[in-house]
């Protein structure tokens, strides 16, 4: 099971008590798997169309909270969409149809749906509808892997409502077109806990959470890794250009003349090759500092290239 599924399986466990709640989920839900249309004798028809185990368990058990429709009574077929218009009352599929916003008032069905018309009265309400809506809708990546979760909108009002309901609740998410639907979408992992808990999907946010912790331990050590070994390897350089300076200086009778601090300080450089500044400043007697030490490297660089300034003027003399 992914991590999806098991988001959306706590979400389908996830039923408010609150009857305007209530409604705003099945509302979500009939959005996104229910069609209303007119028959010829001037009926409305209600189909739920979807292969998705959870949208239907939870649209049956919103049915009986908000209509004491049974699901017992539901018209399933062996093939094809559930028709539920078949076995229920007008008056009751006029009314699932004004709760979604497919027909007016009167119960008349309407050509274009109004979403203006959902019943998204309260934060409870908003709460329940995204919840429902992201059990069809919804995507997220594996934690491990990526950070990503959306909402997969097949119509331009739909996403457009989406949005609003998050950026209206200081939640940022983004909007991107696509061939054939519109997502609502973050790549934030902070944001996705804020939708996840907005959702009401709290073992399912605990566990994000580790996920993030995890990643940001690992993205750490493996920065403060990385940083050792540049570190290390800028030892390195510096020690070997710093060891071939004082061996240059050792061959010239000129090493002898030298202060006894800076033949001290060449001896232990060349002994330790491998050590930072610091450390081999606490070999030294007395221990110098890291400045001292490096005061001290510098100028037995600077003392090696003036003796081969001086070795190269010496040669073209001789020519």
């Amino acid at each position: 099971m992914t991590f999806a599924d098991e988001v959306k399986e706590e979400l389908l466990q996830h039923v408010s008590q609150d009857r305007g709640a209530q409604q705003a989920g099945l509302a979500a839900l009939l959005l996104c798997v229910g069609t209303f249309s007119r028959q010829p004798d001037g009926a409305l028809r209600l189909e739920l169309q979807t292969d998705d185990r959870r949208a239907l368990t939870k649209c049956f058990t919103l049915f009986q909270k908000t209509a004491n429709i049974t699901a017992e009574s539901r018209g399933e077929e062996e093939n094809g969409p559930l028709v539920l218009s078949d076995v229920l009352p007008q008056t009751q599929v006029k009314s699932l149809a004004q709760l979604c916003g497919a027909a007016d008032a009167r119960g008349t069905l309407l050509e274009k749906r109004d979403l203006s018309r959902l019943p998204l009265r309260n934060d409870k309400a908003v709460r329940s509808f995204l919840r429902n809506l992201f059990l069809c809708l919804g995507t997220l990546g594996d934690p491990a892997r990526e950070y990503q979760l959306g909402f997969a909108c097949p119509a331009s009002d739909l996403s457009s409502l989406v949005l609003d309901l998050f950026l209206g609740r200081g939640i940022p998410v983004k909007l991107a077109v696509r061939k054939k639907s519109r997502f609502v979408y973050t790549r934030d992992a902070a944001v996705i806990s804020d939708i996840l808990s907005l959702l009401g999907a709290h073992g399912s946010l605990l566990k994000f959470e580790n996920f993030r912790v995890v990643k940001q331990v690992r993205g750490e050590v493996n920065r403060q890794v990385n940083c050792e070994a540049a570190n290390i390897q800028k030892t390195v350089a510096a020690s070997g250009r710093q060891i071939e300076d004082i061996r240059f200086l050792m061959e010239r009778s000129s090493f002898a003349k030298l202060p006894e601090n800076l033949q001290e300080m060449a001896k232990v450089r060349l002994a330790h090759p491998e050590l930072s500044l610091t450390e081999l400043g606490a070999l030294l007697n007395p221990p110098v500092g890291k400045s001292g030490v490096n005061h001290r490297l510098r100028r037995l660089s600077e003392l090696a290239e003036e003796e081969r300034s001086r070795a190269e003027d010496e040669k073209e003399g001789g020519v």
